[in-house]
């Protein structure tokens, strides 16, 4: 770009320092960020400690950006209140679901920041509480380097990118077209050490230019990532999860990409390879969207809002309608839409408040663990607090809390802690009788308001008969809300006075039935701290301070890289298989048919603790048990059957049994060098029914999968695998 043309763009100031020894990848992202904003502005980096007064009479900028997120090191900015004819903005970069929220918010309130951009479509949904202040600047691709090269097409299915839990479509996807489809995977190596190997920037390109289909999600927040806009950029046909973010960015199943799942992923991409025109139709659509509306120069919504920040009058306000679309000035009553996923842990969310508030506990922990199983998701904690304080286990909850606050503020370095998760404590304290804390901790952080804080803060006034603490609902400081990344439903006064007695109740904190709730908290007169000895007293905080010790950034990374080994000394191959298959497949029920030895008994919880969807488990000593049970009617692609011939005798299903597993998605077997064992294995393969995905004929273990669950009728061959073979010879269609 000409000087002419640099001269002509307003000067930005923008507030970034990285975490030393990013991947190199990553550090290209950031690059490339710096770069799309290069269109639009002037942009001078200031990546270490300074005084913002002095920054901005150096340079004086138009705006001001100051970025916090997940690959952000804590960046120590001195005067951000001077220059108030500057407009700020602060730069969320963070996955929707990750704790790095809690540290931006901190951060922006310390800043003075009100005002908020960020590259993730679901971070509204995630983050509801800045949702009106909140405008996103998506990803977008480099023309240049994201196009079709024009090679030949040599690979059918090419499947990259992260296989972590938190993606749960792209498992379930890539392993049923691993199974029917050629494919060639390439591995992530995560995002540290290793990462050298990865095909990144052109290589990559050409890469997805030579492939007909390449598979991508936005993990289980139903995110447009940077993946679903390149695949097609460079001539690939991209097979994604139908989404309303996505259909808002353009995307149309069966026009310009595919809109697909497990069930029927195979049938959809067989049916295209037949009819390569339409692929090849498909394919050149997806290519034109994204160059025509998903490019770099596409991306204008921080100059937007500059420009219309000088426009707008005090009765108006600036809107975002969709994640891609420009901003616009509306009525200042007017609220900002918030596109919904929804995100499958938020529906897991919904259902455990619902649960919860229906007084089916186990029921409601079962929901809000599932959560954190696809990740550590802040938001379920204060539902794992509330259900274990309805239970009467104050120390359990206790123990969320402070498990939380740890990785938001010793883990990530917040200066301050989420005021609902610092409510949380409170009340966990409160009902574990631990007076004296949760005074103390009532009494910490006293910029904080938040109308959850701001109540409990209430109830601890209560508790000493204090004046210190004004009504819940009106300003107790002064200070603005503090926005929460987690949340909890809002209850009017009278019902949240009603549940606190309740945990009360259940926690052993009152010496009768607590009174008639509404007229006051209840909890000044008949609250009864607890009378331990003093090493009891001491206990719970010197195993919190264990537990922190444990959860600590070093301790946990160190245990990451300790746990290879420890898998290696505890446990067996085919333990580890039962781990990681239960732990990563889609399952909502495993059936175990026999005896396990204790270490496979240990791999098959720990995976069930793992697999997002909690599987239940069920165990027969026979196949007749389980088929008096009722167990093996019925089965479903999403059941898992466990059979171990290995350790005491356990008789062969029959015929009529046989054919009852048929519906079974998934079949591990461990015994097959036993007879009934191998009765059981060479049985389910002449049903024609499964498919084997693994086999050790020396250690006598097999894992089979249901070979009809993506046919639809169809004949169980694999579709159209030698069809596909003598298309792979080079032609470019």
């Amino acid at each position: 770009m000409s000087d002419d043309q640099l001269q002509g763009r307003p000067h930005m100031l923008f507030f970034r320092r990285v975490k030393p020894g990013l991947a190199p990848f990553l550090s290209q992202h950031l690059d490339d960020q710096i770069r799309v904003l290069g269109h639009f502005y002037d942009v001078k980096i200031i990546s270490r400690d300074c005084d913002y007064a002095q920054e901005c009479e150096l340079f004086e900028p138009e705006i001001t950006v100051f970025e916090s997120g997940v690959y952000s090191y804590n960046q120590r900015i001195r005067n951000t209140n001077a220059h108030a004819e500057i407009p700020k903005l602060g730069f969320l970069h963070s996955d929707a679901y990750d704790l790095a929220r809690a540290v931006f918010i901190s951060k922006m309130a310390e800043w003075g920041i009100e005002t908020f951009f960020t590259t993730s479509t679901s971070m509204a949904e995630y983050t509801p509480e800045i949702a009106q202040n909140l405008f996103v600047w998506p990803n977008s691709i480099d023309p240049h380097t994201f196009r079709d090269f024009g090679l030949a097409k040599n690979i059918p299915v090419l499947v990259t990118g992260s296989q972590e839990r938190h993606y749960p479509w792209r498992n379930a996807v890539n392993r049923a077209l691993a199974e029917r489809f050629p494919t060639m995977t390439m591995p992530h190596f995560g995002w540290g050490n290793g990462t050298e190997r990865l095909v990144v920037g052109t290589d990559y390109a050409k890469l997805l230019s030579a492939s007909y289909f390449v598979p991508a999600c936005g993990s289980m927040a139903r995110e447009v990532v940077r993946k679903q806009l390149e695949i097609p950029a460079a001539g690939a046909c991209l097979v994604t999860e139908r989404s309303t973010r996505l259909e808002a960015f353009g995307f149309s199943d069966m026009v310009n990409c595919v809109f697909a799942d497990q069930a029927n992923v195979v049938e959809k991409l067989d049916d295209l390879w037949r009819d390569q025109d339409r692929l090849k139709g498909i394919i050149t659509e997806g290519h034109n969207l994204v160059h025509s509306h998903h490019a770099d120069a596409n991306r204008s919504q921080v100059r937007e809002w500059l420009e219309l920040y000088r426009q707008r009058t005090p009765g108006q306000k600036i809107i975002q309608e969709t994640p891609c679309s420009s901003l616009t000035l509306v009525d200042k009553s007017a609220s900002a839409p918030i596109l919904v996923g929804p995100g499958l842990d938020r529906v897991q969310l919904t259902d455990g408040w619902r649960l919860l508030r229906s007084h089916m506990l186990d029921d409601a922990e079962r929901e809000f663990l599932k959560c954190l199983n696809y990740y550590f998701i802040p938001e379920a904690i204060p539902g794992l607090v509330f259900t274990s304080l309805a239970k009467g286990d104050a120390h359990a909850a206790l123990g969320w809390a402070t498990q939380a606050l740890k990785r938001s503020m010793q883990d990530t370095g917040a200066i301050d802690p989420d005021p609902v998760l610092w409510a949380c404590r409170i009340r966990a304290l409160i009902c574990a009788g631990e007076v004296s804390a949760a005074i103390s901790s009532a009494k910490r952080y006293p910029h904080l308001k938040h109308i959850e804080l701001d109540r409990v803060r209430l109830a601890v006034s209560e508790l000493l008969s204090s004046t210190d603490y004004a009504s819940p609902d009106v300003p107790i400081y002064g200070w603005e809300p503090r926005p929460s990344i987690a949340p909890v439903p809002v209850l009017d006064l009278h019902a949240w006075k009603q549940e606190f007695e309740q945990f009360l109740a259940s926690c052993g904190q009152f010496e009768s039935s607590p009174g008639e709730a509404g007229s006051g908290f209840q909890i000044r007169r008949s609250f009864r701290a607890k009378r331990l000895p003093l090493l009891q007293q001491l206990f719970p905080a010197a195993k919190r301070s264990f537990a922190g010790l444990l959860d600590s950034g070093t301790i946990v990374r160190l245990r990451m890289a300790l746990s290879p080994l420890k898998q290696l000394l505890v446990g067996t191959a085919w333990s580890r298989r039962i781990k990681e298959t239960v732990g990563r497949e889609r399952l909502s029920r495993a059936i175990v048919i026999g005896r396990l030895d204790g270490t496979d008994r240990r791999a098959l919880e720990w995976g069930r603790s793992l697999n997002p969807w909690l599987p239940l488990l069920d165990f027969s000593d026979s196949f007749s048990q389980a088929d008096a049970r009722g167990l093996l009617r019925g089965g479903g692609r999403y059941v898992l059957l466990l059979a171990d011939f290995q350790l005491g005798p356990l008789i062969a299903p029959d015929a009529a049994e046989i054919s009852k597993l048929a519906g079974f998605g998934l079949v591990l077997i461990r015994g097959t060098t036993t007879p009934d064992g191998y009765r059981t294995f060479s049985g389910l393969l002449e049903s024609r029914c499964f498919t084997v995905v693994a086999h050790d004929p020396s250690k006598g273990t097999a894992v089979l999968r249901q070979s009809g669950l993506v046919d639809h009728g169809r004949a169980t061959r694999p579709a159209a695998d030698s069809d596909m073979a003598a298309n792979t010879d080079g032609r470019s269609e």
